[in-house]
């Protein structure tokens, strides 16, 4: 009988790798911006600290990871494509790592899709609105990240449902972002997760 042969994994760096899911993480993304290709957009019953909750889930082009869209995050996605989700399929969307009361999150920071940067008033419920800025991600998606900037906002009360399954934080309170200098991808910051820069492509 033919010995298996051990798969070979990555040596763990971050703890979140030493328990991988489902849906991407903050800490996965190694400090940098990560453009990604959007394939669908479903709601789903999602188990989490507070039960079961209904929660839009996104899937993208080359990463099997999927994303869990908070309300902050979704309100800014909607800002650059529309209220029509299923428009959103074939989107670009540009996510970075950021904190949330000392703990890591996923915020969005623009797309290559948008035409020129613009700020969104996110009103939540029971929360003060603040705003956020979309970022015209370019000359195209893949040549260049730009590396995301230290976030640290005051923290807000917990935004209903903001948490899912694996554990994503709820949403941040943050004040505009501002660019960073550009800075050349490295493939190995992100190969826990497996994702790819979407090439510019129709």
């Amino acid at each position: 009988m033919a010995q298996q042969e051990t798969k070979v994994l990555p040596t763990p760096v971050d703890w979140d790798e030493l328990y991988p899911g489902r849906f991407i993480k903050a800490s996965e993304f190694k400090g940098k911006q990560v453009t990604l290709r959007i394939t669908a957009v479903r709601i789903e019953e999602l188990i989490g600290d507070k039960g079961p909750q209904i929660k839009g889930v996104i899937s993208f082009h080359k990463t099997e990871k999927q994303w869990a869209i908070n309300r902050t995050n979704g309100e800014c996605v909607k800002a650059m494509f529309g209220s029509k989700v299923q428009a959103w399929v074939g989107k670009r969307v540009t996510l970075f790592p950021a904190l949330h009361d000392g703990e890591p999150c996923i915020r969005v920071w623009g797309s290559p899709d948008i035409k020129e940067d613009f700020d969104v008033l996110v009103s939540l419920p029971r929360k003060r609105p603040f705003k956020m800025t979309m970022h015209r991600v370019g000359p195209a998606a893949g040549a260049a990240v730009q590396k995301a900037p230290p976030v640290q906002a005051p923290p807000p009360e917990r935004e209903p449902g903001a948490d899912d399954e694996e554990g994503l934080p709820p949403a941040t309170g943050s004040s505009e972002l501002s660019l960073a200098p550009d800075e050349p991808f490295d493939p190995e910051a992100s190969r826990a997760l497996d994702l790819a820069l979407v090439e510019d492509s129709n």
